[in-house]
Parts: C-alpha cells; structure tokens; sequence
C-alpha cells in the first residue's frame, strides 16, 4: 500500500500545481484587460545628418486582452514607452506580449506568445527568454535581476538594478494630487545606452526614460493618467 501511495503521490502533486493560476487583478502590474496608461513628456530624435528635433507627446499603453494558464498569466501589451525611442513620425504603438510567471517574473516578447499560451495543446517551452525579462518580484532596493551570464559583473552594467525606493513619492495622476508609499527605480546601463523605469506595485510603470550615448535618442515621458487604482 505505501509503495502505491508513493508512485501516485508525484503525479498527485503535479495535477495538484498545474490547477494553480495566478489571478491577473492579484498582480503587482495590473494585467486586466482594458486597462490604460496615459504618459506624457519628451521624446528627442535626428533624421539624417545633424538634424535634431525635440517633441511633446501623449502615448498610451493598453491591455488588449489576457489570457492565463497555470502560472502563466499573458496580456497583449501595445504602446510599450520603448516604442519611443528612435522615434519616427507616424509611428503606430507596437503590440507585445507581457508574459509574467508566477506572479513575480515579468518578459516583453513578440506578440505570436499570447497565441502559444491560448493554445491548451502547447508546452509552453522556450515561451521566454532571460534577455526579456525587466521585471523580478519582490523589489528591494540595491538588488540587481537580469540574465544568468551578465548578474555577476561588478561594473553594474547589463542588468537591472533597483536603484531606489520612495516611500513618500509625490504625483499628480488623474488630476488628483496624491502621494505613493512605494515607489521603485529600475535602470538598465550599457554602452550605448541607458533605460530606467519607475513602478508603483498595484499601478505600474509611472516614469519611463531612455538615453542613447550616440546618435540623438531619447525619452522621458510620466504616468498622467490610469484606470487602474
């Protein structure tokens, strides 16, 4: 009798995990379908030679849909701030797939993901890669996430590092002015570039800014406006 309960205990656990789903409205970044960030800021860019223009924008993010299997949760993501850079006019927000697993690691990936996880005959395999992940659960200040052959460098380069933590951090959102008891910057530096982006768990990303070191790029547009709070 304990030699069966013992075969049968690995695929009663396994049955037991693959129910568990995390909850799209349960996440730090609200993936609810509909949801909607409203930026505004500057963007910098050149087209050809020295020829350098400045911009005030509005971009919206949205979530067109979501979808969750097990501990995959996925939300088709368009108008990422990332779109900004290198700007060109008449540029249309691109569509992405923001794949988090279980709850706590967040990818941006090309938009064919969101079909995979749809597809209940899919093992999800190779869904995501290290490379696309810019969001690790929970935050703490001075930590660094990112992918296994870069985590280790002592210059700070090519990783994510959660460079600050506010806890009295005034905005005016909505048209309300309010203040957040939490409020994260994560930055990014490599050679040509630097990337940050400030999260408020329960809101989202609230400050993006990118720099290109060379040719003429860069962002910094803030949260004005959500649905979600």
């Amino acid at each position: 009798m304990m030699r069966f309960l013992l075969l049968i205990l690995p695929l009663y656990t396994f049955q037991t995990l693959a129910q568990v789903a995390v909850a799209p409205e349960e996440l730090a970044f609200p993936l609810i379908e509909g949801s909607t960030w409203i930026y505004n800021g500057t963007i910098k860019w050149n087209e050809g030679g020295d020829s350098h223009y400045e911009k005030e924008i509005e971009w919206t993010m949205r979530i067109d849909s979501v979808t969750t299997r097990q501990h995959v949760t996925a939300a088709l993501l368009t108008g990422y701030p990332l779109d900004l850079a290198w700007w060109e006019p008449g540029r249309t927000p691109r569509t992405r797939t923001l794949i988090c697993v279980n709850g706590k690691d967040f990818f941006l990936t090309d938009s064919t993901a969101y079909s995979r996880v749809r597809d209940n005959t899919e093992s999800l395999i190779d869904l995501v890669k290290e490379s696309e992940l810019f969001l690790r659960l929970p935050l703490v200040k001075y930590r660094a996430f990112g992918e296994t052959s870069q985590i280790t460098r002592t210059d700070g380069m090519y990783v994510w590092w959660v460079e600050d933590h506010d806890t009295d951090a005034p905005w005016l959102l909505n048209g309300e002015r309010r203040t957040f008891d939490a409020l994260y910057t994560i930055t990014m530096r490599t050679l040509p570039s630097y990337l940050s982006y400030q999260f408020v768990p329960g809101v989202g990303i609230v400050r993006f800014r990118y720099h290109h070191n060379g040719s003429v790029s860069d962002v910094d547009v803030s949260l004005t406006a959500t649905n979600n709070e």
